[in-house]
């Protein structure tokens, strides 16, 4: 079954543990071709840190 992550008026629900538990591992979610695509972009840095 498929939760809606949104509400009505368009704002993000909160992730519960079992919306969690329900998720699957990217490789047995996409096709090879989204994972590709993933993957290349890599991690983002942002150029300007916050610094506590």
């Amino acid at each position: 079954m498929k939760t809606r992550l949104t509400t009505k008026e368009g704002e993000v629900e909160e992730l519960t543990e079992e919306d969690v538990r329900g998720m699957q591992p990217m490789d047995q979610a996409l096709p090879e071709h989204l994972q590709r695509a993933i993957r290349q972009r890599g991690s983002v840095v942002s150029k300007n840190p916050q610094r506590k």
